[in-house]
């Protein structure tokens, strides 16, 4: 029986980052869907959780379904930086 690994990535959109006009959740969810593909094609199943969870919903989701992994994946985005711009 595959492992079952649940995918959180940020819901965070207030996060802008630094440059690139995009922020943490837009970017987490591209991490999530690569990490998809990557344990799907290694014969893992998973779930990704949608952007409308809240953690509290995501964890439960994530305990339902019997996931033997769940991964919180995050950035460190803080908004922009006059120095840095």
């Amino acid at each position: 029986m595959a492992k079952k690994i649940y995918l959180s990535p940020s819901n965070q959109s207030n996060n802008a980052y630094a440059t690139g006009g995009t922020n943490e959740a837009a970017q987490c969810r591209k991490i999530a869907l690569a990490c998809e593909t990557a344990l799907k094609r290694n014969g893992f199943e998973t779930k990704v959780a949608a952007d409308s969870q809240d953690i509290n919903s995501r964890n439960k989701a994530s305990n339902d379904w019997g996931a033997d992994l769940h991964v919180p994946i995050h950035s460190n985005a803080g908004g922009v930086r006059s120095d840095r711009v």
